[in-house]
């Protein structure tokens, strides 16, 4: 369904030619109707329509030209909207924002509860922080748990300033500002116990990923494996990402010796990325990418009911999706479980595991770097 812009009003008069104007723009979408005020450019990027009639136009359309008249303004402000919405990256963009704002005044008896386990410590920050504020835009409740109930803390290697290496390898800006406003939240600073996690309490389970050293209290614990099983059992949406997959593949399913994603199809950190971060690293860090001898993508792959199940996606340099921008990016859909490579997949990973625990239909149709199964219902 396209986004219909209803009407633009322009509130407060700006130079020059109209750059600096506040506009009030109504639109609808889904039959949700809803105003936001935006300054041109700044909110929704159209630095170049806005240059002056002299300047290469990349989108090769007619400079928006504003005069001292404000309907004339806010006609020429329609007109452009319309045109671009059907466009990516603004239509992703403006379909975000509205999916934010649809589901941020939904009226609910009781609120969507998110449970997300983590370790003490070495967990990747974007992984967890990336889906975590999208999630809190959308009045979606997050829980996290761990072990003991310790507050946790992300690898300090991903967060600091200067990377992992030479300035490179950290988290994003945008991801890295989502975890230290996470990092200050109530719900982080109180965590449950593992051992308290009651599977039904929660509509979701969103399981985080990292390498480091300190990951592998949260993938080998028993404890945690059984409460994961347990939430597995319901049915219910399960998001996981990275190493998160290698802990949901250690899962067994219904107390038997078969992992829960036997008959599933998933992705997880391929080999070839595990081994590029590894081989990049290994003479100044050891085996800091390297949290088993056992490539993360072979140990998933040895529980599931054929390789065949195993989905790689297409191959990626270290180029990392965008909230606005997700075309690099991959993940896999199978029934109510979605699972996705790397931080660079957290904004796309994020926005489907939120239309999953929500109920939300695709705004439109799906791009090429999500991959659907058919093997089992998408409810």
């Amino acid at each position: 369904m396209p986004i219909e812009v209803v009407h633009v009003t322009e509130v407060q008069f700006g130079e020059p030619y109209g750059k600096t104007s506040l506009f009030e723009i109504n639109l609808k979408y889904h039959e949700h109707e809803w105003a936001v005020r935006a300054r041109m450019p700044e909110i929704y990027g159209f630095s170049d329509a806005l240059r002056g009639p002299n300047t290469d136009n990349p989108r090769k359309t007619p400079p928006l030209l504003f005069t001292d008249n404000y309907k004339e303004n806010a006609s020429v402000i329609k007109g452009y909207l319309s045109e671009v919405l059907s466009e990516e990256p603004f239509r992703n963009m403006i379909e975000t924002e509205i999916f934010f704002e649809i589901h941020s005044h939904i009226p609910r008896q009781e609120p969507i509860k998110i449970l997300a386990p983590l370790p003490d410590i070495d967990f990747d920050p974007s992984e967890i922080a990336v889906p975590w504020k999208l999630m809190q835009k959308a009045g979606i409740q997050v829980v996290f748990a761990t072990e003991t109930g310790k507050v946790p803390s992300a690898d300090i290697l991903l967060t600091r300033d200067e990377g992992v290496l030479f300035g490179k390898l950290g988290a994003d800006p945008g991801p890295k500002a989502d975890y230290f406003e996470m990092e200050k939240s109530e719900a982080f600073q109180n965590p449950i116990t593992w051992s308290s996690i009651v599977a039904s309490d929660y509509n979701g389970m969103l399981l985080a990923g990292g390498h480091a050293p300190g990951m592998k209290q949260y993938l080998d614990s028993s404890v945690l494996q059984q409460k994961v099983s347990e939430f597995w059992a319901l049915d219910r949406p399960v998001g996981a990402i990275c190493h998160g997959v290698l802990l949901l593949s250690r899962c067994k399913a219904n107390g038997t010796s078969e992992s829960v994603l036997k008959g599933k199809k998933t992705t997880t950190l391929p080999k070839y990325m595990e081994n590029m971060a590894y081989y990049l690293t290994f003479w100044k860090l050891g085996k800091y990418y390297r949290t088993y001898d056992m490539h993360c993508e072979t140990e998933v792959t040895l529980n599931l009911a054929s390789p065949k199940d195993f989905e790689c996606g297409p191959t990626n340099m270290g180029n990392r999706a965008t909230l606005w921008d997700d075309s690099v990016a991959f993940v896999v859909q199978d029934g109510k479980y979605i699972s996705g490579r790397w931080p660079g997949d957290a904004y796309l990973f994020g926005k489907k595991f939120m239309q999953l625990v929500t109920n939300t239909p695709e705004p439109s149709s799906p791009p090429s770097s999500i991959s659907t199964s058919s093997s089992t219902s998408t409810s």
